[in-house]
């Protein structure tokens, strides 16, 4: 499920590419117009404001630039909205002092022809630190620990959730299982005495690691760090 948080990777570019072309546009249709340039959604309609004053430029700051749009796809992910404010972006050094906002109802197709359903996904921190947290509903957390599952060739049916972990049936017999994170994954620690099992784990080059997860009943949250600075590199 490596995938599954790819829609981080454009979100933070977009996010990081407002500060680095704000650099040379000191008038704000200027810079509303070189981040639509930037943006990884191509010619799709996203409406860009951006806050200038007097007292920030001096200061070398573009006080906001607020990004968003609805009905948004990138890579096979689909968006149904998209809202990111960058406040206090550097002219200078390109640093974003805060990020909020996210996006809601995404949907993010699996290797399988299917699709994963996101509910939310909110963004906060800054360009040296940025968290993203999504949540999603009962029924698409369900579907998305069953897709590792079968990606990975395990043989597990009727997956339910409680609290802190999973029940399934599993080589023909029922059985709970704690999950959680750890190393920067989405693991269950012990499947059955076999050791770790990764239900979404990054690559060593990503840049992101999982921090929190929740898991209750009604659904699934989990906490990813993004690091701003190796994605853009990267792109």
């Amino acid at each position: 499920m490596k995938g599954f948080f790819g829609f981080l990777g454009f979100v933070t570019i977009l996010i990081v590419l407002v500060a680095a072309f704000a650099l040379p546009a000191l008038v704000a249709p200027a810079v509303a117009s070189e981040v639509r340039a930037a943006s990884p959604f191509g010619e799709q309609a996203i409406d860009v404001d951006v806050d200038l004053n007097a007292l920030g430029l001096i200061r070398g700051l573009v006080g906001e630039i607020r990004v968003s749009g609805t009905d948004l796809e990138q890579d096979g992910v689909a968006i149904g909205s998209l809202d990111v404010a960058a406040r206090n972006v550097g002219i200078g050094d390109h640093a974003v002092g805060e990020v909020s906002g996210g996006l809601e109802s995404v949907s993010i197709p699996t290797a399988a022809g299917g699709a994963i359903f996101v509910r939310d996904i909110a963004l906060s921190g800054s360009s040296s630190g940025l968290t993203a947290t999504a949540r999603l509903d009962r029924e698409a957390a369900i579907a998305f620990i069953e897709q590792s599952f079968v990606e990975q060739g395990v043989a597990a049916s009727d997956v339910e959730l409680t609290s802190g972990g999973i029940s399934l049936i599993v080589f023909d017999q029922r059985v709970e299982v704690a999950i959680g994170v750890q190393d920067g994954a989405f693991v269950i620690p012990d499947m059955l005495g076999a050791g770790t099992f990764e239900i979404l784990a990054p690559q060593p080059d990503d840049p992101w690691r999982l921090t929190g997860a929740v898991v209750s009943p009604n659904g699934l949250e989990l906490v990813a760090a993004v690091d701003a600075s190796r994605l853009l590199a990267s792109s």
